[in-house]
């Protein structure tokens, strides 16, 4: 028995040798009873460690499962944050192109005289939206690639004559759409009309050109007019 008490008092730690040592009788053997009785307690305590760090392990993982979901839900958000990203430019520009397409038009009229082969020049701007057209030159000019309208009427005013009315755009080797105005001995007066749907290129010009020179009136009733459909996104 003092063998074991000797050889437990070696193994344990310092602060706990301390306590067994003091159980001895004043002749100088182990209180046994006493010393039982610690051992209990020791034992106690080891068994009162043992649920607490089991405690801490359960408390661990739990925190770990705590932290994986966290991260998953961090992901998400990220992705979610991503998206709306991606929302915000599209909606921005959406937003950027729908001025563009709702603002570039224009009407024009009055036109001061009728030269075969020369643009006609309209003096009256009714309407221009988006300054695209040159009262100096008679063009418009496309500051967006898209789809585009164009229409002209010409109110000749030439007895026993005709008169063709172009729209005229640059790339083209002819006319992207003609109009035909015709007089005889009892009509004197006729109108030549014509309209087109077409891609234009930003940069490129559209305009009005007779095939002679004729008398016209030069009032609203000669006209020129565009408006951009839709826009090119490429």
């Amino acid at each position: 028995m003092s063998l074991s008490v000797l050889f437990l008092c070696l193994t344990l730690p310092p602060s706990l040798t301390g306590l067994l040592l003091s159980l001895t009788k004043p002749d100088g053997s182990i209180d046994t009873p006493m010393l039982v009785q610690h051992i209990s307690l020791l034992e106690q305590a080891v068994a009162s460690l043992r649920t607490t760090t089991s405690d801490l392990t359960s408390e661990l993982d739990a925190t770990k499962k705590n932290l994986t979901a966290t991260q998953s839900e961090l992901q998400i958000t990220k992705s979610d944050l991503q998206t709306t990203k991606t929302e915000l430019q599209m909606s921005k520009a959406s937003h950027n192109n729908t001025p563009v397409a709702r603002n570039i038009a224009f009407h024009v009229s009055a036109p001061n005289s009728a030269t075969s082969g020369v643009p006609l020049v309209y003096q009256s701007i009714l309407y221009n939206a988006g300054s695209a057209y040159n009262i100096t030159s008679g063009k418009f000019t496309a500051p967006v690639s898209g789809t585009y309208m164009f229409w002209t009427q010409l109110d000749m005013n030439q007895q026993r004559s005709w008169m063709y009315v172009k729209i005229m755009q640059s790339g083209y080797n002819t006319a992207v759409s003609v109009g035909l105005a015709q007089t005889g001995s009892d009509v004197y007066e006729s109108d030549a009309t014509a309209i087109v749907v077409n891609h234009v290129e930003k940069g490129e010009q559209v305009w009005v050109e007779p095939n002679a020179s004729k008398d016209i009136d030069s009032n609203d009733g000669t006209f020129f007019g565009g408006v951009l459909v839709s826009v090119n996104s490429n």
